[in-house]
Order: C-alpha cells, then sequence, then structure tokens
C-alpha cells in the first residue's frame, strides 16, 4: 500500500513515462518479430528493454563490430538535477591553472609580510667608508667635546682597512677563509705592514762598533775606568763576626768546614740556650 511506504519515492510522472517506453518497447518488438526490420542509418534505434530476437539471421550480419554510439545512445529525458557545466579543458590544464593561482597566492602573501616587517635605513646596515666623516665637516664649526678630545679621536682611518667583513654573507666568508688557507689572498685581520724591515745583525755590530771608537777616541774616561786602573778599589776581607748573617757567604756555595771552624760553630752554638732561657726571679 502506498501509505506503508517511508522514505523518498519516485514522483508519479516519471513511472508514467518510463512504463509508456516499456509499453512502445515490447509493441516494435512484437513488430519487429513479425516482419523483417529495415535497416535505416538516419533514424535513431529505440532503446530495448528486456529479452529481444536477435536483429536478423546469422548468414545475413556483417562481420564487423557494432558501433558504440548505438551502446552509448541514451535519452537526456531521465537526467534528474541540474547539468555540470562543461569542462573547460582537460584534467593537466586545469591542475596546471589550479598550481598557478596557488603560486601567485603564496607569492602575494610572502609580498605583504614582507612589507609589514619594520626595516632599517641604509646608513645603518653599511659600514662606514674610508674617509672619516669628520674630514668634510669645518673643524671651526665643531665644538670640543669629551668623547672626542682623546690621542686618536682625529687619527685617520688606515686605508689598507677592509670593511667588508661587516656585511659579507657565509658563503662569501668561506670563501675568503680558503682563500686565506691557500695563500691566494693576505689575511683580512693583517693590515699592511708599512714598518721598515729589521736591521740585519751584521750591520748592528758594525754600528756598534763605530760607536765605542768614536766614544774612546772623543770622549774622557768615566771615574770608574780611573778607579779601576789607579787601584783604589779593593776587596775587603770578609769578618762573618762583623756582619749580618747572610746565606750566601754563609752556608751556600757547597764550600768545605774546616776543623777549626767547626769548633767555632759549636761554641756559638752552645751560647744560644742562655740568650733565650726563661730567667728566674726568686
Amino acid at each position: 500500500m502506498e501509505g506503508d511506504l517511508v522514505g523518498p519515492v519516485i514522483p508519479p510522472h516519471i513511472l508514467a513515462k518510463r512504463k509508456r517506453k516499456a509499453e512502445e518497447a515490447a509493441a516494435a518488438a512484437a513488430a519487429a518479430s513479425k516482419s523483417p526490420p529495415t535497416e535505416d542509418p538516419d533514424s535513431k534505434k529505440r532503446r530495448t528493454v528486456g529479452p529481444a530476437p536477435p536483429p536478423a539471421p546469422l548468414n545475413e550480419r556483417s562481420s564487423g563490430y557494432p558501433d558504440d554510439d548505438d551502446n552509448n545512445d541514451s535519452s537526456s529525458d531521465d537526467d534528474i538535477g541540474p547539468a555540470l557545466p562543461p569542462g573547460a579543458g582537460t584534467e593537466v590544464d586545469q591542475e596546471l591553472a589550479a598550481q598557478r593561482r596557488l603560486a601567485m597566492f603564496a607569492e602575494a602573501q610572502a609580498t605583504k609580510a614582507d612589507d609589514s616587517k619594520p626595516k632599517r635605513d641604509e646608513w645603518m646596515l653599511v659600514p662606514p667608508k674610508s674617509e672619516d666623516w669628520a674630514s668634510k665637516v669645518d673643524p671651526t664649526k665643531l665644538k670640543n667635546r669629551k668623547f672626542q678630545s682623546g690621542k686618536g679621536a682625529k687619527a685617520p682611518q688606515k686605508a689598507g682597512r677592509d670593511n667588508s667583513l661587516w656585511t659579507e654573507s657565509p658563503e662569501e666568508r668561506r670563501k675568503r677563509l680558503n682563500d686565506e688557507v691557500m695563500g691566494i689572498r693576505k689575511p683580512a685581520t693583517q693590515g699592511d705592514n708599512t714598518k721598515k724591515p729589521s736591521i740585519s745583525a751584521a750591520e748592528a755590530e758594525e754600528t756598534a762598533r763605530r760607536i765605542k771608537e768614536y766614544n774612546e777616541k772623543n770622549r774622557n774616561r768615566s771615574l770608574y775606568d780611573q778607579h779601576k786602573s789607579s787601584g783604589s778599589i779593593r776587596e775587603k776581607e770578609d769578618n762573618p763576626s762583623a756582619r749580618a748573617f747572610d746565606r750566601e757567604k754563609d752556608i751556600a756555595g757547597g764550600r768545605k768546614v774546616g776543623h777549626q771552624q767547626k769548633k767555632e760553630m759549636l761554641q756559638r752554638a752552645a751560647q744560644f740556650g742562655d740568650r733565650f732561657s726563661s730567667g728566674n726571679f726568686l
């Protein structure tokens, strides 16, 4: 019964349409079985529903395959709902177009992000050039400030100094270090060596000899040389009892102690007890 149906139901007009087509197909099949079919290539074949006799006897059939258009022929009356729009191209073209749209969107987002980031001015990122900025300013208009009053405040910058180390990239730094190791270029931290080469030992010895000859010829003798030549400087005899203890002279040097000296040392040591003993007040 119709009241017991639950869920979606095919509309009645579609059912009536299908029933009418089935009846027409059955009538056509019955007519075809009574009379031999006439082949008309221009006429469109009707869709057959259910079993049907072969269109012709086996001896009258053609040896070729049937046309694909007859099998794939379908009426558009059975379609329900809006139809899909026709494709603009193949699937490969659609995929390439989608990738191009994604690439353009990503590029636009990256450009927008770069513009939103804060940027520094060029004078804050690039190091100063070899010339000093003070050389371009009139010195009469500058006031004396403490941080410029030092000895090297106005010293000119070295001409051989390389300022590219401040802005070099990791690849440039790696290449520079490789060139320095291979000896292709000088180390960047090493400035120009403007000092004169050192004097050789032969030249130094010759200079000392000429100075000595000049002093002996044109200058008077020193007081030390005069006293030494006259014999007034004599070495005094060392008397240990008349001076303070001297480790270098008394016990150092590995000198041998005789029997008499040993006896005198023991006698002097025997008096140490009297010097440091406690007093008796009773």
